[in-house]
């Protein structure tokens, strides 16, 4: 954190006097997860970088489309019979 401070005084981003007092709220609040396995949030990810490449010019040579789709159906397992799962497609492979 200090190095992230430092870094922004000396891009001058902030004034040193800024810091002098600081207000840190510390409230941890609950977040609603839309992904209830790794696979799923790592094939999001997957997705994001690949579309921010693309955006940046940025030619990939594997953007690992298939080996994702792979995972998502692999990845859930038991819970995707389970009635949390009930509204999202099964496939079959």
């Amino acid at each position: 954190m200090a190095q992230t401070i430092n870094v922004a005084v000396d891009l001058k981003l902030i004034k040193s006097q800024e810091l002098a007092r600081v207000i840190v709220d510390s409230t941890v609040q609950h977040k609603a997860i839309a992904h209830t396995t790794d696979s799923r949030l790592l094939e999001t990810a997957r997705a994001k970088l690949v579309a921010a490449a693309k955006d940046a010019g940025v030619d990939l040579k594997q953007n690992f489309s298939k080996e994702g789709k792979e995972l998502g159906r692999k990845g859930a397992g038991p819970l995707r019979r389970s009635p949390r799962w009930s509204g999202v497609p099964t496939s079959r492979a």
